[in-house]
């Protein structure tokens, strides 16, 4: 993936998973302070815990500064949760739920 920069020059960046012994996260703001701490803090460990994954958007020649990420955790809707008309349909088919993918987190650092 490529994208250009102020000076018009190409980036090659790429989104890979966290790694906590890489990824400069003490650096990274984005304007709020409850984000800002949950990439430091928290990511790292609810990926340990399989309870989401952070993926993180950096460049080819600098991996270790954060540009940006995005943390993915399982999630389900039950039938209670859903329209009359997806809750009749789950039951046709003998389901009571939907599992999904919840976009927990999705920041950019604040703009210098």
């Amino acid at each position: 993936m490529t994208s250009n920069d102020n000076s018009g020059a190409r980036l090659r960046i790429r989104i890979v998973p966290l790694d906590p012994s890489l990824h400069d996260r003490k650096s990274f703001q984005c304007g709020n302070d409850a984000v800002d701490r949950y990439l430091r803090t928290t990511a790292a460990q609810a990926t340990r815990y399989y309870c989401a994954a952070t993926f993180i958007l950096v460049t080819v020649d600098n991996p270790s500064e954060v540009l940006g990420y995005y943390t993915l955790a399982p999630h389900e809707y039950r039938d209670g949760e859903l329209d009359l008309a997806t809750a009749r349909t789950l039951k046709v088919h003998g389901l009571q739920r939907i599992p999904v993918l919840l976009l927990g987190q999705l920041e950019l650092p604040m703009r210098k």
